[in-house]
């Protein structure tokens, strides 16, 4: 089986003579493809520090049914009162964004 002109099997082997896969040396790569590798490091770092962190802020749970109603909202089964509950809360983790 090939997938773009190569085995399956050989795209997670290691690399190897043959394969396709064939690693250079650090010392064979152009000077100018590492100072523009570090160039873009330090443009990265450079940004990210700038960046001002992200504001997180929670609004309060409402308070939860009555455990009556809860109970009729999963027939009586307790998996599915824990399920029940569990959408729920997530519903409001989903809405702050996060």
């Amino acid at each position: 089986m090939s997938f773009f002109g190569r085995s399956i099997l050989a795209l997670g082997s290691a690399p190897g003579p043959g394969s396709g896969h064939d690693l250079r040396p650090a010392g064979q790569v152009r000077r100018r493809i590492l100072g523009l590798l570090a160039c873009s490091l330090c443009l990265h770092l450079a940004l990210a520090a700038r960046s001002p962190a992200p504001a997180v802020s929670a609004p309060a749970l409402p308070v939860a049914p009555a455990p009556g109603v809860l109970r009729l909202a999963a027939f009586g089964e307790p998996v599915a009162l824990a399920k029940i509950l569990m959408l729920w809360l997530q519903a409001f983790d989903f809405r702050s964004g996060s």
